[in-house]
């Protein structure tokens, strides 16, 4: 906890800054002209996961690769009884394959020069930032840094963890913690120990490299007024999460036959009890063909604001134990790396469990989510384990359970019904009924959980990537966050980077797909499209490699060309041109 200390007594350097946030009185800002260094300023406007570009050794890769070789034919002739020497005619075909391939490469590498900054001075210049600021990936865009006041980044987790620093009496007051977290004595040894005992309950045998605690990072929210912070507690090689993955496939599992017993429950009642969707492809389908029927008069959309932090404990085991039990009965969930199934008998070959030892699995789970902060171990008794590799499915089912139960409710029945074009997206949803009617949102889901909206007009939502409109009629396109930030967002990568030209191609033709799909008005389509063809040749690609990929598009994807009564060659041609050239 020294360190924090000394970084929350020293005075920073935010006042008078001119990327100072008015509303927090510190630095927090994705403007990269904050960087000093013209070269690291250059890299940032890349993204964060830009890859220096970096010529390859092809002689010593066909070393490598030949001296691999020649220990694999070692291996199986020692397996086979082979003499080596019969796998000359193998390993002489296989090198005159892969000499073809290196020469193929290497004329594509033509062009291509190593960044003048080394690895090693780029972790000099980020350093020397690091003194005064802390780099943290922008929520809702990842590739994004944000440039933030490292005191008020501290202060920001202290908050969270329920610790105050006095300044008067210079100390640092760790209390015992807070609604959400409580502070233990366990050591990291200690705690290790501890999930492995765990993990043996279930027969997953503890790994060696999983021997981190995660630690707690702060996302900063900048489409959000003013600036918030979604708090995640990750590490790659955690403690708990091998069994974290094995939950996860067993979620999966019980979600999959979760939706197919509710489908059919619409089926037969005319209700939709399961709201729960995994884009917005689903969303743009559902609502058109509602559309088609009845008009649309309202739409508006909710946010739980505390999901994963406010949720107790005993609401989440009540309903995930009431699925369970609804979905597994007298039956093995049969586990392996990929998938589950059911299964009548135990199996000696697979990881195998009951219903009361899925739901022993999600109760530890819950009770064992730690992080560690400051050298301070803290317990996270409330809400959904953050950063956890099953915490995304926990949270999403245990809103469908709860949305479940109370639909198919004979009680519920009249409320229901006008809620059946409804639709959820983790903790997001869309509602289309009258607004005197969301009263039952309130009623349905627990009082701990905060439901808020911020539309401002019942005819215009965004919803997942969706901007939906009903003034005339129902009117859908594509919505990006994004857009609002105070600062150009990187969101693809750059040609000149250490990758293929084709995967960044490949992306753009994937996002032209994306924005057919969502986009119902063809102005709206060539809007986006051109907006994303100026994006990708700023990013050094070049007209005709896009043109090429655009006509792929047309060619590959004429439903969305009779969506927009595009359906002679010149036309799509035409089309091409407008978005490209």
């Amino acid at each position: 906890m020294e360190g924090i200390k000394t970084i929350l007594s020293t005075p920073c350097n935010c006042l008078g800054s001119t990327y100072r946030d008015r509303q927090c009185g510190h630095i927090i800002t994705g403007d990269k002209n904050i960087v000093e260094d013209l070269q690291l300023r250059e890299l940032f406007g890349k993204g964060i996961k830009y890859r220096l570009p970096k010529k390859i050794d092809w002689t010593e890769i066909r070393n490598i690769t030949e001296l691999t070789l020649d220990k694999l034919i070692i291996t199986l002739a020692g397996k086979t009884g082979i003499p080596i020497e019969n796998f000359y005619d193998f390993k002489t075909r296989f090198l005159y394959i892969l000499d073809n391939r290196i020469r193929f490469w290497m004329t594509r590498e033509n062009g291509i020069n190593e960044h003048t900054l080394s690895i090693r001075k780029v972790r000099e210049l980020v350093k020397n930032v690091h003194e005064n600021l802390v780099i943290a990936p922008a929520d809702k865009a990842a590739n994004n840094p944000v440039f933030i006041c490292k005191k008020f980044y501290v202060s920001k987790i202290c908050d969270e963890f329920g610790i105050n620093y006095d300044h008067i009496q210079d100390t640092l007051i760790v209390n015992e913690g807070n609604d959400t977290y409580k502070r233990v004595q366990f050591t990291t040894e200690q705690l290790i120990a501890r999930h492995q005992a765990v993990m043996n309950k279930y027969g997953i045998a503890p790994r060696l490299d999983m021997d981190k605690i995660p630690r707690i990072f702060a996302l900063p929210k900048l489409h959000k007024n003013p600036i918030k912070f979604r708090f995640i507690a990750g590490a790659s090689s955690s403690t708990i999460k091998p069994l974290s993955q094995n939950l996860l496939n067993i979620l999966k599992y019980l979600k999959g036959h979760l939706r197919n017993y509710c489908n059919a429950v619409t089926r037969n009642s005319g209700i939709n009890v399961y709201w729960s969707v995994d884009n917005g492809l689903k969303v743009v389908n559902a609502l058109q063909n509602v559309n088609r029927t009845q008009r649309l008069a309202n739409v508006c959309t909710y946010d739980f604001s505390t999901l994963f932090t406010k949720l107790p404990f005993h609401v989440i085991l009540e309903n995930l134990f009431f699925l369970v039990d609804k979905l597994v009965r007298n039956s093995y969930i049969n586990v392996t790396y990929t998938k589950c199934y059911p299964s009548t008998i135990r199996s000696a070959n697979v990881k195998n469990y009951t219903g009361i030892e899925i739901k022993e699995m999600i109760k530890d789970i819950l009770e064992e989510s730690y992080a560690i902060f400051g050298g301070c171990i803290f317990r996270q008794k409330c809400g959904v384990p953050m950063g956890g590799n099953a915490s995304p499915l926990i949270a999403d089912l245990v809103l469908s359970t709860i949305e479940f139960r109370y639909l198919s409710d004979a009680r519920n029945y009249g409320r229901a019904v006008r809620f059946k074009n409804s639709y959820r997206y983790m903790d997001d949803i869309l509602v289309t009924t009258n607004l005197d009617s969301h009263g039952m949102l309130f009623e349905m889901y627990p009082s701990d959980l905060t439901l808020e909206t911020t539309d401002t007009d019942p005819k215009r939502t965004s919803f997942l990537d969706l901007d939906i409109k009903v003034v005339d009629d129902l009117v859908i396109s594509l919505y990006n966050k994004t857009d609002d930030f105070s600062f150009q967002v990187v969101r693809y990568g750059f040609s000149d980077s250490n990758m293929d030209r084709e995967v960044g191609l490949r992306t753009y033709g994937g996002e032209l797909l994306r924005i057919g799909r969502m986009c119902m008005l063809l102005p709206d389509f060539k809007t986006r499209a051109i907006t994303l063809t100026n994006t990708m040749r700023q990013q050094g690609y070049k007209k005709d490699e896009l043109f090429g990929q655009f006509l792929k598009f047309i060619k590959r994807n004429n439903g969305i060309m009779v969506k927009y009564n595009i359906i002679r060659k010149p036309i799509m041609l035409r089309l091409a041109f407008e978005c490209v050239l």
